[in-house]
């Protein structure tokens, strides 16, 4: 039997992945998950986007009903310092994505196949130039890599707009 939606393709796969998370053990409904491979992209000219987009370690992905959170360690090497932004929202049926706040700005979310993609405008973040060129240079990073990604970090520190990626584990 075949059962029909007028929810958009992109929001029924976003309800569908977050309602197949792992159930809560207590059997609410509720689910984690904890995912990698995610990538923070900062909107660039096209001659910096090569240097532009930077590893996140790891996304914590909760849901409770319609309750969405996504939390993730800011790239260090952006910002300097280390910094938790932990995005909540809510989806609603017939939406295609749903908007997210966070202690440092918001955002909105959309869902396409299995990737979630998240803009943020996140003008509560501190930039910190010198350690970000030191955390780069810790990391072994080339000078010349370590000019280009300066010029990405003051293009955000002008503009904090940045782009989550990662896949959802369906």
């Amino acid at each position: 039997m075949r059962v029909r939606s007028n929810l958009p393709r992109a929001l029924l796969r976003l309800i569908v992945s977050v309602s197949l998370l792992p159930a809560c053990a207590d059997g609410d409904d509720a689910a984690s998950e904890r995912l990698e491979g995610a990538t923070y992209r900062v909107p660039v000219p096209e001659s910096l986007s090569a240097w532009a987009t930077y590893p996140v370690e790891e996304v914590e992905l909760e849901r409770e009903g319609r309750r969405v959170e996504i939390s993730y360690p800011f790239p260090r090497w952006l910002i300097g310092e280390s910094e938790k932004v932990l995005l909540e929202g809510v989806y609603s049926d017939g939406a295609e994505g749903f908007e997210v706040t966070a202690d440092q700005g918001s955002g909105t979310c959309t869902h396409t196949g299995s990737r979630l993609v998240c803009t943020e405008t996140l003008p509560g973040l501190e930039v910190d130039r010198e350690k970000a060129r030191e955390r780069m240079l810790d990391a072994g990073l080339a000078a010349e890599e370590i000019e280009q990604r300066l010029q990405v970090t003051r293009v955000f520190e002008s503009d904090p707009i940045g782009i989550l990626e990662f896949e959802l584990a369906l």
